[in-house]
This record gives C-alpha cells, structure tokens and sequence, in this order.
C-alpha cells in the first residue's frame, strides 16, 4: 500500500487544507510525489503568509510533469489555471538577468523558427538564468537563448524567491510576452535559437 504524503496548506486567509498528493485523483507519476511535498514544505515563509491555497497548488503542478497544463497551446480548459499561476507569477521581482534559458524536452516547445520571426507566447514561459552545467545534452531536444529586457521594462519575473531552494532557478514571463528571432544555429543537431524580448 501507498504511503500517505499529506502537505498541510494554510492560506492568506488562514484557512487550512490537507492536501494529499498520493491520493489517485491528484494525477502524479510516483517520482514526483516527494519532489511536490519537497516544494510545499520549502514555500518562503514570506510568500505563504500572501499565496492563496489554488496558488500554492498551482506552484505544486508547476514543478512536477503537469506543467504542461498551464500552456496556451494545450487542448483542455486550462483558463482558471494560467489565471492562479498569472498570479502568482506577477507577486514576483522582475528579472535582473540579461540571458536567460530555456531547455526543450516537450513535444509542444516550438523549434521551427525563423530569423526575423515574432513569436508571442499565450502562457506564461518558463525559462532559467542557468546556462549551461544543469542539464545534460540527452535530456533536451533544442535551447532557447533569450535577451531580457532591462529590469525596469522586462515582462520576466523571478518566481525562484517563492520557495527556499537555492538550487532551484526559475524565470516566468508574463503571459502574451513576445520575442524577435535573431538567430538559429544546430548545436549537435539541435536548434539553438537565439531571440530577444520586445
């Protein structure tokens, strides 16, 4: 039998939820279960006090495989979701970093892109400051390589301060945001593409 893994959610409004993620109608592989119940023990206290109980569990399927979910491009309802997440993306910092990254390993990551193309993104994109030495070359099929925006006027927030996980880095644009092609280049067969945000 499965053991139970309860995460006890308390919102701003200092109503308490049992939440238990090995329940079978929280649609989670085994491997991430303990990954989720990681992420909500970590929550910044400063963040837990303001986050509602839907945005602490939108932040729980954001960090396991449902992140997918949350895309525009996705066929199911999803509306009330992007909303929870759009929320929680704008009580975050702006990015300071000049680069940011994103690592494709889904087969909704758009690759064919063209030099001088604009591409809006409807959901919020999820990106990292980490550039290199996280991921392995087997675990992505291409890499976006973005220029931000100063850190006044960039549509980047840096929702790595919602939780207490140093290792853990993680940049969201704001739904809508959009990106010029600069380049395109084949880094061993994968398309390294090179855009800037406007």
């Amino acid at each position: 039998m499965e053991k139970e893994i309860i995460v006890h959610i308390v919102d701003k409004d200092g109503i308490q939820e049992s939440f238990n993620i090995c329940d079978k109608r929280v649609h989670l592989k085994p491997q991430h279960k303990l990954k989720v119940h990681y992420y909500f023990e970590h929550i910044s206290s400063e963040y837990k006090d303001i986050l509602s109980t839907m945005q602490q569990k939108s932040i729980c399927e954001m960090f396991t495989t449902h992140s997918y979910l949350y895309r525009a491009d996705f066929s199911i309802n999803n509306e009330e979701r992007r909303r929870t997440w759009t929320s929680v993306v704008m009580l975050c910092p702006k990015c300071e970093h000049r680069y940011i990254y994103r690592y494709l390993s889904h087969k909704y990551d758009k690759k064919d892109m063209n030099v001088g193309e604009i591409i809006t993104f409807e959901h919020s994109l999820t990106t990292t400051p980490i550039g290199s030495g996280f991921w392995r070359p087997s675990d992505y099929i291409g890499k976006y390589i973005i220029r931000c925006k100063s850190p006044q006027k960039t549509r980047a927030h840096d929702v790595s301060v919602l939780w207490n996980i140093k290792s853990e880095k993680q940049v969201n644009f704001e739904e809508g945001t959009s990106f010029k092609i600069d380049k395109v280049i084949k880094v061993h067969e994968k398309p390294y593409i090179y855009m800037h945000e406007i």
